[in-house]
C-alpha cells in the first residue's frame, strides 16, 4: 500500500522513506526506514515536510550539516528581511489540509 497523502505530499508532519514503497531509497535501509544521506539533501530542501526521519550521526553525517546550515541560513534571511521567501515556501499547502480547514 502507498502513504496516506494530502495533498500529494504524504504525511506533512514528517518526511520518511519506508521500504515496500515506490521511492528509492539511495543509501541504505535500516528496519524498513532509509536512511537519509547527502544524496537526500536537495530533495529535503524542496519538499513542505516539517521534520525528516531518520538521519544516523554515524552515517553520512555531512548531510544533516548541510540541512541544519540551509535551515540557519533561511531563517537569518528571513529576520533580515522580516518576511519569509514567497518562492520557496507556500502556506497553502498546509491551509488546504482537511485538518487546518477542520480545526483537528
Amino acid at each position: 500500500p502507498s502513504p496516506e497523502s494530502e495533498v500529494g505530499y504524504n504525511y506533512l508532519a514528517k518526511f520518511v522513506i519506508w521500504g515496500g514503497y515506490n521511492v528509492t531509497c539511495t543509501t541504505k535501509y535500516v528496519r524498513g526506514v532509509c536512511i537519509l544521506g547527502t544524496d537526500h539533501v536537495a530533495l529535503l530542501q524542496s519538499v513542505p515536510h516539517i521534520s525528516a526521519n531518520k538521519f544516523h550521526v554515524d552515517y553520512q553525517p555531512e548531510a544533516y550539516d548541510a540541512m541544519e546550515e540551509w535551515y540557519f541560513r533561511r531563517v537569518a534571511a528571513e529576520m533580515k528581511s522580516g518576511s519569509y521567501n514567497r518562492s520557496s515556501f507556500d502556506p497553502t499547502i498546509y491551509s488546504n489540509l482537511s485538518c487546518s480547514q477542520n480545526h483537528v
